[in-house]
């Protein structure tokens, strides 16, 4: 290894990678989770502005677990019509009391 290259890194690559991890904000388990899911899909391409559409096109459509239906088509459709939507949105900017559960 060259002279300048030990140099470089003992006396530049160190100090700044050290002083970098400590001035750094911290990483939220959010913002960890994001990154280990890894995959951009296909928006990276569609913000590319160059999208792949016959790539798109030849996708699946997403579908619901037989759980998520079930929530959709139980709890979630009770408490639709058990409120007032104009009410919640313009007026209280809240479910009612009893929509909350105890």
């Amino acid at each position: 290894m060259s002279v300048y290259r030990v140099f470089r890194r003992r006396c530049l690559t160190e100090p700044i990678f050290k002083w970098a991890l400590t001035s750094l904000p911290t990483m939220s388990s959010t913002e960890g989770e994001a990154i280990e899911a890894g995959d951009t899909w296909w928006d990276a391409a569609l913000f590319s502005g160059n999208p792949e559409w016959p790539e798109l096109l030849s996708m699946p459509s997403a579908t619901l677990t037989p759980e998520e239906q079930a929530f959709l088509d139980g709890p979630v459709e009770e408490v639709c019509h058990a409120i007032d939507d104009w009410r919640v949105r313009f007026v209280d900017f809240d479910l009612s009391a009893e929509t909350w559960p105890s």
